[in-house]
């Protein structure tokens, strides 16, 4: 494996889990929004 190759990896990998917090964050988010309107 090159070292282009694993930044590539990493980078998909990196990707993958800012978009899974990013998901999670905006669904709590959206949730604390939506009680705080009770």
């Amino acid at each position: 494996m090159s070292t282009s190759d694993l930044t590539a990896t990493s980078n998909t990998i990196s990707s993958g889990l800012v978009g899974h917090f990013t998901s999670i964050s905006s669904k709590f988010y959206t949730h604390e929004q939506l009680a705080g309107k009770h």
